[in-house]
């Protein structure tokens, strides 16, 4: 699929979503609750969805492996140690406050790598989100990592590269970038949107954005 396996928008609530086999692509949530979701594989392994969850850790001993986080409504989660591919957005926090996410691995998905939504006090650290956005190997849109009305969040040690935008913040405020790799992305390598203020940069490297006539071919099989 182009996008998503499974998209639940806007106040599409109350919903069972079970036993489902998903390939190279996965699930998303906007703006939709009280879902029931289990028993469900993201290539091969579990489609890890919390809502309304706190202290929970997604890591590399997660029983039955980990092919997608999605969390709405939590609060310190973490979710570390993991290669996450193909799966739509590998990582979605939609209002999910004072958690973590370290040491993962991101690539080959169709939309963003990781995704914050109304996300307050987050850290993002030791992360490569790359070759995201990709359909027949041509990035076409979304980003390595994309925060929206998403404040106080600290991105720290990332790489974000062959992306369509590497970070993409859009009224995002206060948030802290620093030390992040953001090269060779069709359009920008950190994008500033919808009055996003008061962030802070610091050794940032953005080498060859935009890359728009020499799109990133990824070495991998990326689509068939």
């Amino acid at each position: 699929n182009a996008d998503y396996g499974l998209y639940a928008y806007n106040s599409c609530n109350n919903n069972t979503i079970a036993n489902n086999t998903f390939v190279n692509c996965g699930l998303f949530v906007w703006e939709s609750y009280n879902n029931t979701v289990e028993n469900n594989t993201v290539n091969s392994k579990d489609l890890v969805y919390l809502e309304g969850n706190n202290n929970i850790v997604i890591d590399n001993s997660w029983i039955g492996g980990v092919g997608q986080v999605v969390a709405v409504n939590c609060n310190n989660l973490t979710v570390a140690s993991l290669s996450l591919d193909h799966a739509s957005v590998p990582i979605e926090f939609f209002k999910v406050n004072n958690s973590n996410i370290s040491n993962v691995n991101i690539k080959n998905d169709s939309a963003d790598g990781i995704y914050l939504y109304e996300s307050y006090n987050n850290t993002i650290t030791n992360v490569n989100a790359t070759y995201n956005n990709m359909a027949n190997g041509i990035s076409n849109d979304g980003s390595g990592i994309y925060l929206e009305n998403s404040d106080y969040n600290i991105i720290n040690s990332v790489n974000a590269s062959y992306n369509n935008y590497g970070i993409h913040l859009v009224n995002s405020n206060n948030n802290i970038i620093s030390d992040a790799t953001t090269d060779s992305n069709v359009y920008d390598g950190i994008r500033l949107d919808s009055s996003s203020s008061n962030n802070t940069l610091t050794n940032i490297e953005a080498d060859n954005n935009p890359y728009y006539d020499n799109p990133p071919i990824n070495p991998e099989t990326v689509r068939v």
